[in-house]
């Protein structure tokens, strides 16, 4: 086994826990977490070697059912402006002669309100990797030597799906407390007046950018409304093959053992990667004016084969 400094730093600081009067999501314990693991797993489903997860999920014919859904021609970038403070942005500007600017620029491929693409490898679950790979012998300090960002060197294009959790609660947006549940994704995409069929995305909005500008008060990642683990059945009986919206997991959570439980189960155990903080206010406006909740959705990381995530501007072509 090889070592590997950076697992063994993680392991030795343990998580004590949300605080006191923590919200439990319903119906899922802790236990049952590992239940829910037996059912939506995918290990194994696409052979022993597969790293691609549920990108495998795009056939030739997703491809061509999102072309299908280019008629006006309208395309948006769904990224957020990327922010110094939450992205850890550092840039350097330099004039190097009259005729030239360059910069360099150090940006986190992780963290809240960074839009960003996760690699499947980018989470563990019980210190595997999706398909059952041991953590220690493949995540280095010179990086994620299984399912990271190399299995999307061509980029993730498929047909997407408009889900608004928010609008089919009646509300402009879900409360700080709220957990997204099965039955919202359910009655989102009849709200949408789509199905959701395999190989889709989904885009989830619950409204976190419409808070902050009602209420005055900047979008927080603890506190904060968001997915629930449970939804990861819906998301494995419907075969999504990526996930998006403009939240993560929600925090904060009662779990010691599994901290992140939207993020291991889908990610370490369904092999389904997570696009978050997409500007779903945008795209809802937009959906709107197109009369329309389907579009080609089209994302292109960088070709950073060894990374656990990245930096993306995603584009959604009407």
């Amino acid at each position: 086994m090889c070592e590997n400094p950076s697992v063994q730093a993680v392991a030795s600081t343990a998580w004590e826990g949300p605080p006191a009067g923590a919200p439990v999501p319903p119906d899922v314990t802790e236990a049952e977490l590992e239940t829910l693991a037996d059912e939506v797993s995918n290990w194994g489903r696409w052979g022993t070697d597969d790293e691609r997860g549920t990108l495998n999920y795009i056939s030739a014919r997703n491809v061509q059912m999102a072309a299908q859904c280019v008629r006006s021609g309208r395309h948006i970038n769904l990224a957020y402006r990327i922010s110094k403070e939450f992205a850890r942005l550092q840039m350097v500007f330099m004039q190097v002669n009259a005729l030239e600017a360059t910069d360099e620029i150090h940006i986190s491929n992780h963290g809240p309100f960074n839009t960003h693409l996760d690699a499947i490898g980018h989470m563990f679950y019980k210190g595997m990797l999706f398909n059952g790979r041991e953590a220690s012998a493949f995540v280095h300090t010179d990086g994620l030597n299984w399912a990271g960002m190399r299995t999307m060197r061509d980029g993730v294009v498929t047909r997407a799906v408009f889900l608004d959790v928010a609008a089919a609660r009646g509300v402009d947006f879900l409360p700080i407390e709220a957990g997204v549940t099965s039955e919202d994704l359910t009655a989102a995409e009849e709200l949408a007046g789509v199905e959701v069929v395999p190989g889709d995305a989904v885009v989830i909005r619950i409204g976190n950018q419409k808070r902050a500008k009602v209420t005055g008060q900047p979008e927080t990642y603890d506190p904060r409304p968001g997915m629930l683990p449970e939804t990861c059945r819906w998301l494995h009986k419907h075969q999504v093959a990526l996930w998006a919206g403009d939240c993560a997991d929600r925090n904060p959570n009662p779990y010691t053992r599994h901290p992140w439980p939207f993020h291991i189960m889908t990610e370490a155990v369904m092999g389904l990667p997570l696009l978050h903080f997409i500007d779903a206010e945008r795209l809802k406006q937009v959906c709107a004016e197109e009369g329309r909740n389907t579009f080609m959705l089209n994302v292109a990381p960088l070709y950073i084969p060894e990374a656990t995530g990245c930096a993306v501007s995603p584009i959604a072509i009407f």
